[in-house]
């Protein structure tokens, strides 16, 4: 004999399934939102040892995060745009290992990098050659202080000056590249010296 349902049992089991869909669907979210999280937290630590590469994906999240603080775009739409955030820090990922550079020299790469057209200019290799040298010749001329002495930062930022004529960076860019590479090298110098 078919069921007969009234109109009460039929709102309530309509209510009962559509709370097992939010259940599911939040579930969900909290899933995508942990996954996400552990994608950020190795960007955490990136940053760390990678200033420029640090400083892209940080303002790409503070710009979606004012979105939605703003109230100019959904849940699920900052949602998306973290998702795809971190597809392209996957990207970076598999970027960094292609090239076949350690993380001290992938951070010096992407500061020389950090402007698309000496970039291209140079070519990879060529700025796979500059990061290593800088990696070295940094290495050597650090002192315990030298980000407090002036005398030591002009000794280094001279050295640097000097690798980026050798190699032919282009010198219309080399002050920029060299506050930059000089800021970088402040970040893991503690355990370089």
């Amino acid at each position: 004999m078919p069921e007969v349902f009234s109109r009460a049992s039929l709102s309530e089991k309509w209510a009962k399934s559509a709370q097992y869909r939010l259940i599911d669907e939040n579930e969900t979210r909290l899933f995508g939102l942990r996954r996400l999280d552990q994608r950020f937290l190795k960007l955490k630590v990136r940053s760390k040892c990678n200033l420029v590469q640090s400083q892209v994906f940080s303002e790409k999240l503070k710009t979606t995060l004012n979105a939605y603080h703003n109230r100019a775009i959904s849940t699920a739409q900052v949602i998306e745009e973290l998702i795809a955030l971190a597809k392209e820090l996957d990207a970076a990922t598999k970027r960094i290992e292609a090239l076949g550079l350690t993380d001290d020299e992938v951070a010096f790469y992407n500061a020389l990098a950090a402007n698309d057209s000496a970039a291209a200019a140079m070519g990879d290799d060529k700025l796979k050659l500059i990061a290593a040298e800088l990696i070295t010749q940094v290495k050597k001329s650090l002192s315990i202080d030298w980000t407090l002495r002036e005398s030591a930062r002009a000794r280094i930022r001279v050295m640097v000056k000097r690798i980026l004529n050798k190699y032919g960076y282009p010198p219309d860019l080399q002050n920029v590249a060299v506050k930059t590479v000089l800021t970088q090298a402040e970040l893991p110098c503690a355990a370089w010296v």
